[in-house]
């Protein structure tokens, strides 16, 4: 079995009970992905992040540039493609965003990932309203099982 497979495994049998959020944790060869959720059915997540950590070392050569480089190259299986938006190589963070984000009258939604080091990636999704000016909101998202892990082997650079 893939690690895909792991993960789309876990999600299908995945309950969480009560009130969110919840947590689950999945491990593969290299990575831990956990994803964080309000609501989990047989073909869906309603999440409110999905996070990459690596349990191993970084391949000898990466970098920060090159693993956000990689992740915009590729389709995420999320409904908007992730650009490059920043870079602070000091501080050890890139951010990608939707590079189209999603418009409805006055509100502006879109995916962020949050790239630290070469260590962890953090997928969240935010709206604004932008006649209102009001500050960014993160917001659960709704993916089914097989984009969530399409996103985890995209955000891990595989």
């Amino acid at each position: 079995m893939n690690p895909t497979d792991t993960l789309v495994q876990s999600l299908d049998a995945w309950r969480p009970a009560g009130t969110g959020p919840h947590t689950l944790p999945t491990a593969r060869p290299g990575w831990q992905t956990t994803v964080s959720a309000e609501a989990n059915d047989s073909m869906a997540t309603k999440a409110t992040e999905v996070t990459i950590t690596r349990t191993a070392p970084a391949p000898a050569g990466s970098t920060l540039r090159g693993w956000a480089e990689s992740i915009a190259a590729k389709p995420a299986g999320l409904p908007e493609p992730l650009a490059l938006h920043e870079i602070d190589s000091d501080g050890g963070v890139a951010v990608l965003r939707s590079a189209e984000p999603t418009r409805k009258g006055d509100t502006v939604g879109y995916y962020e990932a949050i790239l630290t080091g070469t260590e962890e990636a953090k997928l969240k999704r935010y709206t604004a309203n932008t006649a209102e000016r009001t500050p960014r909101e993160a917001v659960p998202f709704v993916l089914t099982h097989e984009s969530i892990a399409k996103v985890a082997e995209v955000l891990s650079g595989e």
